[in-house]
């Protein structure tokens, strides 16, 4: 059986030769005649993808409106194997494609989007398909709350019990949970612990809103080792003078050109950022040619920068003194969480060399929630101690030990009491007899009230 490949031979009539050469040498010979014919290929690639619509409900309570879908799109054709789709989609979702695998970036409420497929073959074939991806998210529900004036709860095997905020707060949690709220019990037998009732009995509680609390100088979240530092060459420098402020110094010939030192940190949160700064410079002979500038940027999310000039030149907001090169500020800026901030100091390699800058009395207040259904209150929890005392008995036994109260005999015998005449009692002469010497008694008397029971 012999098998031919005809693939790649152009249209027309072929002849196909056979021979056989037996053990004597005698040869046969057998031809065929077939024909190639050319038929065109008209046929489109299949594209394989999500047959049906997706549908993307976002949560109400989450902070980002952007829904992600990923999905499977390959294309194959008959003759030419499997061939790269082109997938897109309406804006302003984006689309990334990555081994036969698409990820959908699409806002909340905007769509539906519209994804189009289209693959194409070498001979110009080429199919397309689509499906719909639509991204919705509900607006967030509106928390209304109120303290109860009074809650009952059983405590536990240690007399105590966690105290949280959906067992003291009626209504409706809108967005808010648990964690939000700072709860304290303020008279219980352990005020220290917050939220544990300690102590069966009837106690005040207290609650709040968790809000972030004011940084004050470089802690916290600002803490020196959250910033970024760097600087371009040895002659310009900056670094942190423990938590209270930033120093940028740089004191001596940095070389040719222009150099830098920057410190720059992503913001945590919503809030205000607000400093002190201070500037100086050896060099105000306030010549354009000569660069030393103090500057502070801001750049958003979406790579938007805003410049605050603190010094910089000898006019304008940023002037230094032309007489002591001095120049100094206070700063304060609204920045959103995920901001960049930037301190940046420039010096030139022109003589004369020097300057330095400081930031100090730095503070970061952050934004409080804008929460209208709530405000700190206040109301009673009892704590009911319902598990009844545990008694522990012995085991039996047929012994025991009674403990009774005795009478004891008081004072002490002196030389004035009377003696005992040993002759007199000749009994006291048997055996070794008692110790040589005085022996003094005293008469005491007693009543017997029962057997063995006697009554001084």
């Amino acid at each position: 059986l012999y098998v031919w490949n005809l693939s790649g031979i152009a249209a027309g009539s072929y002849t196909l030769v056979g021979t056989y050469t037996d053990g004597a040498g005698a040869t046969s010979e057998g031809t065929a005649t077939f024909t190639v014919t050319d038929q065109p290929d008209n046929a489109a690639p299949i594209i394989v993808y999500p047959s049906q619509n997706i549908n993307v409900a976002l949560d109400p309570c989450s902070d980002s409106n952007i829904g992600l879908v990923t999905f499977q799109v390959s294309a194959i054709d008959n003759c030419d194997g499997n061939v790269d789709p082109t997938v897109t989609i309406d804006a302003p979702a984006t689309v990334l494609a990555s081994a036969g695998v698409y990820t959908v970036s699409a806002p909340a409420n905007e769509g539906p989007y519209t994804v189009t497929i289209e693959a194409s073959d070498a001979a110009g074939n080429s199919r397309t398909e689509s499906f719909v991806i639509n991204v919705t998210q509900a607006p967030a529900p509106q928390e209304n709350l109120a303290c109860n004036d009074n809650i009952n709860v059983t405590l536990d095997d240690n007399c105590s019990r966690v105290v949280t905020a959906d067992m003291v707060l009626e209504g409706n949690f809108g967005c808010l949970t648990d964690d939000d709220f700072v709860l304290n019990i303020v008279n219980d037998d352990n005020p220290s612990n917050g939220n544990i009732l300690d102590g069966h009995g009837e106690f005040i509680y207290e609650i709040s809103l968790n809000q972030p609390q004011t940084t004050v100088d470089f802690t916290g979240a600002f803490a020196p080792a959250n910033w970024d530092l760097s600087s371009t060459s040895t002659g310009i420098t900056v670094e942190f003078t423990g938590d209270q402020a930033i120093q940028f110094d740089s004191p001596v010939d940095p070389g040719v050109g222009d150099h830098t030192a920057m410190a720059s940190i992503e913001i945590p949160l919503d809030g205000q950022l607000s400093f002190d700064w201070y500037f100086q410079t050896e060099e105000f002979a306030g010549s354009s040619l000569f660069i030393y500038e103090f500057f502070g940027y801001s750049i958003d999310a979406s790579g938007n920068v805003t410049e605050v000039v603190l010094a910089a030149d000898f006019n304008g907001p940023g002037g230094i003194d032309p007489t002591t090169g001095e120049a100094s500020g206070s700063v304060s800026l609204d920045l959103n969480g995920g901001d960049m901030f930037v301190l940046f100091m420039t010096v030139d390699g022109f003589a004369p060399f020097g300057a330095d800058a400081t930031v100090s009395n730095f503070e970061f207040d952050p934004a409080g929630a804008d929460i209208t259904g709530f405000e700190p209150c206040w109301g009673y929890v009892t704590g009911e101690d319902k598990t009844a005392p545990v008694i522990e008995c012995p085991d039996d036994t047929d012994v025991a030990t009674v403990t009774a109260s005795v009478q004891k005999i008081q004072g002490a015998l002196e030389t004035t009491d009377e003696q005992l005449e040993l002759v007199n009692y000749s009994c006291l002469l048997d055996g070794p007899g008692p110790l040589a010497g005085d022996h003094y008694y005293d008469i005491i008397e007693f009543q017997v009230s029962a057997d063995d029971i006697y009554t001084i």
